[in-house]
């Protein structure tokens, strides 16, 4: 079969090399259309209730999770100076178009009373900027008499305050939303300057477009990374900078195709596909490596380049592409976890890896066979006496002791597998970021001060038309929002209580005692009078942050209450916690028999999503596992090689599974990945290493410690070059500034050195301890 596929690419080559060029061509052209995701990253299938949940209540609200947060802290809070830079930043940042009606404690509404018309009257609170002392504060009095904000915009007794900022996200395109947050940035900035106060920013905007941006140069900056350090690893050991460069071609055609792909199957750079370019760099050199070697090893021999390329598509081409194929099934894994961001990762990540075997194999042999044939120099790592040295002290000691390896090997299978049960799922809205980046910092100052910006939305259905607004549920609220302020998962939760008791308190003339319901007991409830004013007033006169302060927290019929609050980031292994809180508060005030009581938001989601991934991290290597099993079953064609292939490959994995229970690296959308894609990669070199051993087998007449011996030798050589390549290239992803993709290199890479132990030293003593001379061949041993 691959002969003749050799003679085809020697053939064809010029009309090869032209199909190359012209489609990369074309991939370069579409890949320079990628976008970068702008949203939080969702883990969790689309059919998950977390997700129907938060579909839902987007249709009923609208937008949520849209508020951009500015805070400072001043001492005093209300200085006249500071007070009226304060109102002046909100000013400029209100002009804006794309934000709606923002809130601090210069830019407030309170209502009045037209006892004439019967009605409310919207008052912008101040009505304008303080010019004296004296008159900052009274300003801050009102505040105080004001406890409809307290908690929201300030604390009392807290110099800490915060401008609530409502982006109108629907009416902007991406370029727009990132040039008004930059905007609203650049006035933040000028504001800190002038004041030489801090302004700290937060809030799902700020976090989605700073993890857009660390994103953006991540791709640059590893990608980098990993070429500078391939380029320097590929010439100490190959001394030729004709090899690297042509490697790196090849590499670079996948890179090129891969943001080609990116953009055919309409999908965006996110955390996980940023990671792809690198993925391909680094799993297409080791292609390029066995190729190459093969070349010169068969040039070595007879001196003919056209029979050399030939022999190398001829004799390397079978395994190579079943190395290409498992590390596919690695990653094509992810295609059936049910998580949008983990199949595109896998989805083009294995199409890629595929894909790039055929790149490779005709790259390779169409560029040498342009190339002079390669000189003395060029072949001399094949000899390299230090590294021939290497091999021979690890098949001495595999020959001597293959017991005492594999009884080290149970030690530290049975010590990994304890660090195995110390595994956690922990994953973070603000997850990976650097804890020294300011965006971290921000966010903790506002849990620190205000519990917390993550949007968690409380649902209430009464089941009933118009059952909100009846006094008994809206007493139930009232409790269940008590019972929330003394929680500390909690910030203020907001809903159509507060806006009643603001309303109630403007129609007793602003007094803070009558911050309260209405009452509707008595001859004359003074809530008939209450709703007779807001009925005059209308809706567009009540108006407040986003929406009316009645209104938006009830759905079109008012039979379902909605309760907005923030949380704090905390983990998605605290989930059971929070929902345990809820339960606790919701469930007695709200039986489940006569009302439905769900909880929703962007922070419910993107924590349900890390812990969804326990589920896909085992359905995912267990996928991987009995996909590979199969092809390697298919190539072998024996159960005992099966299981002697599989066990080298699998205690490097628990190996590294036990390291992040004790090193207390939980799992997450990142570091998920570890595990299968170090399997499909890993396994690469078992590959090499059996089909050599099978081939070479009868050519030293069945004699398994001889014919062992011969392989480690010949293949031990191409099986050191692609580990170390690989371990140097996955090294490079520690200079990520996400913590998950520096643990991802970190682990990969272990797993990978494990491996190349475990195939080394393991499998050879597994060989001779448990592999059999057919019976039909036991003849032949004796004249080995």
């Amino acid at each position: 079969m691959w002969y003749p596929i050799a003679k085809f690419i020697l053939r064809y080559r010029t009309l090869l090399g032209v199909f190359l060029i012209l489609s990369t061509v074309l991939m370069g052209v579409l890949g320079s259309k990628i976008q970068t995701d702008y949203e939080i990253s969702r883990v969790i299938p689309e059919d998950h209730q977390s997700m129907k949940d938060l579909r839902s209540f987007l249709a009923e609200f609208g937008q949520q999770g849209n508020l951009m947060v500015l805070a400072v802290e001043h001492k005093p809070l209300f200085d006249l100076k500071f007070y009226n830079r304060w109102k002046t930043l909100g000013d400029s940042i209100q002009s804006l178009d794309g934000v709606g009606q923002l809130l601090s404690i210069a830019h407030g509404i309170s209502l009045g009373k037209d006892t004439e018309e019967r009605k409310f009257v919207v008052q912008k609170f101040p009505a304008q900027a303080p010019t004296t002392d004296a008159e900052v504060a009274a300003i801050e009095e009102e505040w105080k008499r004001m406890p409809f904000y307290h908690g929201l915009v300030y604390n009392e007794g807290s110099d800490v305050t915060v401008m609530v900022i409502p982006l109108q996200e629907k009416k902007l395109e991406l370029k727009a939303k990132l040039a008004l947050e930059r905007r609203i940035e650049a006035m933040a900035d000028n504001f800190e300057v002038s004041t030489k106060t801090t302004v700290h920013r937060s809030g799902l905007p700020v976090i989605r477009t700073y993890r857009l941006e660390l994103i953006q140069r991540e791709l640059a900056q590893v990608l980098i990374v990993a070429v500078i350090v391939l380029i320097a690893v590929l010439m100490l050991l190959f001394r030729s900078v004709t090899v690297v460069f042509f490697s790196m071609v090849v590499v670079g055609i996948g890179v090129v195709w891969t943001m080609g792909f990116l953009v055919i199957f309409g999908y965006k750079i996110n955390i996980l596909t940023a990671l792809i370019p690198n993925l391909i760099i680094i799993t297409g050199i080791p292609n390029c490596i066995y190729l190459i070697n093969k070349y010169h090893s068969e040039y070595a021999k007879h001196g003919n380049k056209v029979r050399a390329l030939a022999n190398m598509i001829t004799r390397i081409g079978y395994t190579t592409f079943f190395v290409n194929l498992t590390t596919a099934i690695g990653f094509w894994v992810f295609c059936f976890t049910g998580s949008r961001m983990l199949e595109e990762f896998g989805l083009i990540a294995g199409i890629m890896t595929a894909l790039l075997f055929f790149i490779s194999l005709i790259a390779i042999p169409v560029i040498f066979s342009y190339l002079p044939v390669p000189k003395a120099r060029h072949i001399k790592h094949l000899d390299r006496k230090a590294l021939q040295g290497s091999l021979n002290q690890l098949d001495s000691v595999t020959q001597k002791h293959p017991k005492g390896i594999i009884a080290i090997s149970i030690v530290v299978m049975l010590v990994s597998g304890y660090g195995v049960t110390l595994l956690k799922t922990r994953g973070y809205i603000l997850d990976d970021v650097p804890k020294s980046s300011d965006a971290y910092r921000d966010l903790k100052f506002l849990e620190k001060h205000f519990t917390g910006v993550m949007p968690l939305e409380i649902l209430i259905d009464t089941k009933e038309k118009g059952g909100v607004m009846k006094p008994a549920n809206l007493k139930k609220i009232e409790e269940a929002q008590e019972s929330m302020s003394n929680s500390e998962f909690f910030g203020k939760p907001m809903s159509v209580v507060n806006g009643l008791k603001f309303i109630t308190q403007a129609y007793y003339n602003g007094n803070p005692e009558r911050y309260r319901l209405p009452k509707t007991g008595g001859l004359a409830p003074e809530g008939t009078f209450i709703f007779t004013y807001l009925q005059n007033t209308g809706n567009d006169t009540t108006q407040q942050g986003q929406g009316s302060i009645i209104n938006n927290f009830m759905d079109s019929t008012r039979s379902i209450a909605r309760i907005s609050v923030q949380i704090p980031d905390i983990g998605s292994n605290r989930l059971s916690e929070l929902y345990a809180a809820l339960d606790s508060i919701f469930l007695p005030i709200f039986p489940k028999d006569e009302y439905n009581v769900s909880y929703t938001g962007t922070s419910i989601v993107v924590m349900e999503g890390n812990a969804y991934l326990t589920q896909g991290l085992v359905s995912s290597v267990i996928s991987a596992l009995a996909l590979i099993a199969g092809i390697m079953a298919f190539m072998f064609r024996s159960v005992r090689m099966l299981i002697i292939s599989l066990i080298p490959n699998l205690i490097p994995l628990l190996l590294t599974a036990g390291l992040m229970g004790y090193w207390d690296i939980p799992l997450k959308p990142s570091t998920v990945l570890v595990f299968s894609v170090a399997f499909g990669i890993s396994v690469d070199n078992t590959i090499h290493f059996l089909a050599k051993y099978k081939l070479d087998l009868e050519r030293h007449l069945w004699n398994i410690p001889h014919t062992i011996s011969f392989t480690l030798r010949e293949s031990g050589v191409s099986i050191i070059y692609t580990s170390l390549i690989l371990f140097f290239g996955f090294s490079t992803f520690i200079a990520s500034n996400f913590d998950g993709t520096k643990y991802m290199g970190l682990l990969i890479s272990i797993t990978l050195i494990a491996s190349l132990f475990a195939n080394l030293l393991l499998l050879p003593a597994l060989l001779l301890m448990f592999d059999r001379v057919p019976k039909r061949k036991r003849h032949l041993m004796g004249k080995a």
